[in-house]
């Protein structure tokens, strides 16, 4: 899942995508993941569970297209119901490509095409997931994906006090002090964590 929402949300924003003017999505889909991202293919392009969803390439496919990113503020049961993002499932084609599996399972692999209504296509191969150790998130990628994350249990605040803990950290950091700022919040304060942001496109 993680390779093709990486080469859609790169897609989209580096050529400003938007759901309406896209006819076809093609995602190469290795051997190894097929069965559990495109199979059975009834529950893959209509989703019931966010489960489910979290297995779909239609599903994820749509939300990196839509919203250009898809971490667990996409996954949600509202989107699952959004027509706009059904409609843009429905143009997802997944295939097979021989290509791809040349040095799996050293590379996870996939390649994405893009078609949009006026002719045009946009492509691209991703060799390795965002987070694999060839491709690692940068610092503030990590802090990003760590607060949307963390936020779901602790204040803001807090979030980035870890985050200022861990950027400090040298060799003669007492590791009792990150620990101290990841104990589970005495009072139930916690910061709601923020809401889907608006697909883009129609």
């Amino acid at each position: 899942m993680q390779a093709p929402i990486d080469g859609l949300t790169e897609l989209a924003m580096t050529h400003d995508l938007h759901s309406g003017d896209i006819s076809r999505v093609e995602i190469a889909v290795l051997e190894a993941g097929w069965p559990l991202v495109c199979e059975p293919r009834q529950r893959k392009y209509l989703p019931s569970t966010i489960v489910d969803a979290q297995f779909s390439i239609p599903f994820g496919a749509a939300l990196a297209l839509s919203y250009r990113q898809a971490s667990l503020d996409q996954f949600t049961e509202e989107n699952l119901k959004l027509a706009q993002l059904r409609r843009l499932m429905s143009k997802v084609v997944m295939v097979k490509d021989k290509r791809i599996e040349k040095n799996f399972p050293a590379e996870w692999a996939t390649r994405v095409k893009v078609q949009l209504t006026n002719g045009k296509e946009f492509e691209k191969v991703v060799r390795f997931p965002k987070g694999d150790p060839e491709n690692p998130l940068s610092w503030q990628e990590l802090t990003i994906k760590f607060q949307s994350l963390a936020m779901r249990v602790f204040p803001q605040s807090r979030c980035q006090e870890i985050v200022d803990a861990v950027s400090d950290m040298n060799h003669s950091t007492a590791i009792r002090t990150i620990w101290k700022l990841m104990s589970p919040p005495t009072s139930a304060t916690a910061d709601v964590g923020p809401t889907a942001p608006a697909a883009y496109g129609s």
